[in-house]
């Protein structure tokens, strides 16, 4: 099941479950990007396995909210979840 809802502009955002994040044809390749910035998830992601703090990322990006952040790191486990349950009914 997919969180997604069309936002009528090619591509998507997250609907109520993830408001902050949308995935946009033209924009980082259709990757799930923070709403109103480039600032696509995964890089958040990866920034936080390499120890990355949230401060840290938020002084980074000063466009990111903390609540941006939240959205993604929400998004990513939601994501990884639906991966597992998946992979295990294989």
């Amino acid at each position: 099941m997919c969180c997604c809802k069309s936002s009528g502009t090619a591509g998507s955002d997250m609907g109520d479950a993830f408001p902050c994040i949308e995935s946009r044809i033209g924009v980082c390749g259709g990757e799930p990007c923070i709403t109103r910035t480039r600032i696509p998830v995964r890089v958040l992601e990866q920034a936080r396995r390499l120890g990355i703090n949230e401060s840290e990322i938020l002084r980074s990006y000063p466009t990111l909210r903390a609540e941006d952040l939240a959205h993604s790191m929400g998004l990513r486990a939601s994501s990884s979840c639906r991966n597992r349950t998946a992979d295990s009914g294989k």
